[in-house]
């Protein structure tokens, strides 16, 4: 993760709003909450198999 913040400094052509800090914040705390999710969903359909 860090070398991928390394290349979005070097980079000089990527569009302004790509080359914020915040993208990297924001793409953090939505693959967590992805990942939130899907653990959630797999425990809830476990907990449904294992009850019926």
């Amino acid at each position: 993760m860090v070398g991928l913040l390394i290349e979005m400094h070097h980079s000089t052509i990527l569009v302004l709003a790509l080359q914020s800090q915040w993208l990297m914040m924001h793409t953090n705390i939505i693959l967590l909450s992805y990942a939130s999710l899907l653990c959630g969903s797999l425990l809830s359909f476990a907990l449904l198999v294992i009850t019926f």
